[in-house]
């Protein structure tokens, strides 16, 4: 078994698919986990919530339509993304 894990889980809604949460470890410069989740909290539901928030009614979740990642140099920033 390949020591690498890699975690997508997705929604398959109509044609699109929608992705929840991604993890990785094990991976170049990984080797804890790491993670991105999607997953809306509930700190501010007043700032534009429409224009960054997305509901859905099937499995009850709000999730981001979109997602930053920033850090400082040589901070894995590429390597993430290279595993996804």
């Amino acid at each position: 078994m390949n020591n690498k894990q890699y975690i997508c889980r997705y929604i398959a809604k109509t044609s699109s698919i929608v992705i929840i949460q991604f993890s990785v470890r094990n991976f170049k410069t990984f080797k804890e986990r790491a993670s991105l989740s999607l997953v809306a909290s509930n700190y501010d539901k007043e700032t534009r919530e429409d224009d960054n928030i997305s509901g859905d009614d099937i499995i009850n979740l709000r999730l981001l339509k979109s997602a930053v990642i920033y850090g400082a140099n040589a901070s894995g920033k590429s390597k993430f993304i290279e595993a996804f």
